[in-house]
């Protein structure tokens, strides 16, 4: 995607919202748990030309606000290490990465508008978003117990 400054924003500012700071899984055989929310087509004709598509740097504003955030919540301690979960079916491999997990409950901030607060248009995105990261988390944690039952009875 190809990142323009339609709306004159200051350089400085400009190439700042124009760097990609998203750690991608979703290239070739990989979706991520974000794009798989997303409906078959819109995935392969993204995919397809993405080269061609143009978005002005103004509306990655509310990205760089997200990631901002997420990067001053990751410094915070937590009792489990967080990275981006991987799990293969069916030769395609399946991520996400969720900002924290407490007690076996996992949890992703989000920054959003008031009005999408107000009329809760995204609740079922970011819930269905949660169950992927919680299928993730117990298929790789599965992976794990067997692994380490393996090394016991061995």
């Amino acid at each position: 995607m190809k990142i323009v400054n339609r709306s004159k924003i200051p350089e400085a500012l400009f190439r700042y919202l124009c760097q990609d700071l998203y750690d991608h899984e979703g290239k070739g055989d990989s979706l991520s748990a974000t794009e798989i929310l997303k409906p078959i087509q819109a995935i392969i004709l993204r995919r397809k030309y993405d080269d061609q598509i143009e978005l002005d740097a103004l509306d990655q504003l509310w990205k760089l606000l997200g990631q901002g955030v997420h990067e001053v919540l990751k410094k915070e301690e937590g009792p489990e290490p967080i990275e981006r979960l991987k799990v293969k079916v069916l030769d395609r491999w399946f991520s996400g990465e969720f900002d924290r997990i407490f007690k076996n409950r996992i949890v992703d901030y989000k920054v959003t508008s008031a009005w999408t607060l107000t009329y809760r248009s995204r609740d079922k995105e970011w819930s269905d978003q949660l169950s992927i990261y919680r299928w993730l988390y117990w298929k790789v944690k599965d992976v794990f117990l067997f692994i380490k039952l393996l090394k016991y009875h061995w």
